[in-house]
């Protein structure tokens, strides 16, 4: 029997077809050396809401982190926020389109921008942005 996939695993799947990461790779809860993106786990609460009938919506917290070259070129600065700004745009209308990871026993009601991109830290050479979600999901397991 195939393992089920996590749902870090399924939001990295998901968010490869956001135009801002066209043919890069996205990595897991860990950031390479030199330029990259990643997907990682961050701490909240993992109950969103619970309902008088038992059901309870449960939310899973993560941020992306995005890495590049820091350059005194201006333009690479905007570049990454720009890049952040089109991520959580493009979040946004995903959810509202319904568009959202598939999942084994998971129902994503929506992905959420908590804390807009921002200028994370700078060192080695390089600057790391990093944005932190949510996503709402209903625990059908």
């Amino acid at each position: 029997m195939a393992q089920e996939k996590t749902i870090l695993e399924s939001i990295r799947e998901y968010l490869t077809t956001c135009p801002v990461f066209s043919g890069s790779v996205i990595h897991k809860d860990y950031l390479p050396d030199g330029e990259g993106y990643s997907v990682n786990t961050a701490k909240g609460e993992p109950v969103y809401k619970k309902y008088a009938d038992g059901k309870v919506l449960k939310q899973y917290w993560f941020t992306v982190t995005m890495k590049a070259l820091d350059t005194e070129d201006a333009s690479r600065t905007v570049d990454g926020i720009g890049n952040c700004q089109y991520l959580e745009e493009w979040l946004e209308k995903q959810s509202q389109d319904g568009s959202l990871p598939e999942m084994e026993g998971v129902t994503p009601v929506r992905i959420d921008t908590v804390k807009s991109g921002y200028l994370d830290s700078r060192e080695a050479g390089y600057v790391k942005y990093l944005m932190e979600c949510r996503m709402v999901y209903l625990d059908n397991r």
